[in-house]
């Protein structure tokens, strides 16, 4: 049964016995013991570095074949306990399930469960995995033999989700996030997410699937998620639903509805119609109320503070069921994303001119210079511009064509479009 590399090894150690000088080699020797020196591999290889090791000890007992056997005793010898000790290690990961070992000492209503500030679950001091949110993910490394910790962990979990559950109906709003995406996120971890509700300004929330909550606790957590959300509309966007709320008479109640839905700001154009028909009360009624009849859009300016817009992007998301981008922060303006709807961008407060979405106020502002200066023919782009629409120089251009403006020579002049177009620009 002996293998080819056995094989070789008597033959090499006959040889060197039969040689004049009729002893091992310590180079040989050394080399020898330090091939076979080695923890890594999987259990049939350390069986046979074992194996290999031992015939070297016994080389080193002969003391007629090497020179100092004492210094090759304890050298084979310590190579030995390590290989012996990596190969207990192989054999009880592959055969002996320590954590439940250690877990089935207990009797269930003993095991000591604990969670840590970041979500660590140990039961007994072995770690079982973390708990995100009320969602238990066992450890990665746990496999199929710890399942009596696994099991302890998740019976530990039913009981002390209750507790966790009156820590989150306790905790002040501040305590809650709402993601990009429209996940609502509490201690770090998701627990609910936004879904479409009877409008923009009313999304419902669903609290993420989980096997801890029973039907009366995920009650909890979704009436203590919904108050929240409730208040953050209400503290937020407050100018929005007290526009909701105004019911204005006539053509202005139409505009009030399509502000509503696009959550604060709607290209002028898209409502032309309703804006030529308002009278002047109309227009005095949606001034008190916080609306802006801008040359290029309707707005209400107290919802384009960085808060506002933040929030009135996830509100779009959840709406429209994407995008989950970020969306802008408030600047003057970004460069345009054209994998971004136009819509996202006005939802948000912006609107897309040239390779940029500039603030509704900013490009309202910068048209009104623009058409000042219109008046008395073609005008270079004063130095103004740049920094009211927050771009670089060479942008500006882009921006003045992206709302109607052409260049010739430098100069920029109105694109008119017939008498009507015209007569809007003056």
């Amino acid at each position: 049964v002996m293998t080819d590399a056995h094989a070789r090894l008597l033959a090499q150690v006959y040889g060197f016995l039969r040689s004049p000088a009729a002893r091992i080699p310590e180079d040989y020797l050394a080399a020898h013991v330090k091939d076979i020196d080695r923890t890594d591999g999987d259990v049939e290889t350390l069986l046979g570095r074992v194996a290999a090791i031992r015939t070297g000890s016994y080389i080193s007992h002969r003391s007629a074949w090497v020179s100092d056997a004492r210094f090759w005793q304890e050298r084979t010898r310590a190579a030995e306990d390590r290989l012996s000790d990596a190969l207990h290690e192989r054999l009880t990961q592959q055969f002996v399930d320590r954590p439940g070992a250690v877990i089935a000492r207990y009797d269930p209503s003993e095991l000591v469960t604990s969670v840590a500030p970041d979500g660590e679950v140990l039961v007994q001091g072995l770690r079982a995995g973390v708990l995100e949110g009320f969602r238990f993910v066992p450890d990665g490394g746990a496999g199929e033999g710890s399942r009596g910790l696994l099991a302890a962990a998740n019976r530990a979990m039913r009981q002390l989700v209750g507790d966790r559950v009156g820590d989150l109906e306790a905790d002040g709003d501040e305590a809650f996030r709402l993601g990009p995406g429209g996940e609502v996120q509490w201690q770090g971890a998701a627990v609910a997410r936004l879904a479409a509700g009877d409008s923009v300004l009313t999304p419902q929330v669903e609290v993420l699937p989980t096997d801890l909550l029973a039907p009366p606790r995920r009650e909890r957590v979704r009436r203590r998620l919904a108050s929240w959300g409730v208040a953050q509309v209400e503290a937020t966007l407050g100018p929005l639903l007290a526009l909701r709320e105004s019911s204005p008479p006539g053509v202005a109640r139409g505009l009030v509805f399509v502000l509503v839905e696009s959550l604060g700001s709607v290209r002028r154009r898209d409502v032309a119609v309703q804006v030529a028909a308002l009278t002047r009360s109309d227009r005095k009624e949606l001034s008190r109320l916080g609306v802006t009849l801008g040359r290029l859009s309707v707005f209400l300016p107290g919802l384009l503070h960085p808060r506002a817009i933040r929030l009135r992007s996830r509100l779009f998301a959840v709406r429209h069921r994407g995008p989950s981008a970020p969306g802008p922060r408030g600047e003057p303006s970004v460069p345009l994303d054209r994998v971004l709807p136009a819509a996202f961008y006005l939802a948000c407060g912006y609107q897309p001119a040239g390779g940029r979405a500039v603030r509704v106020d900013r490009l309202d502002r910068a048209a009104s210079v623009a058409a000042r200066l219109s008046r008395t023919g073609p005008f270079i782009p004063p130095r103004e511009l740049p920094s009211i629409l927050g771009c670089p120089d060479t942008e500006v251009a882009a921006v003045l064509a992206g709302i109607g403006y052409v260049e010739r020579d430098g100069r920029f002049e109105w694109r008119r479009r017939g008498r009507r177009g015209a007569r809007r620009q003056a």
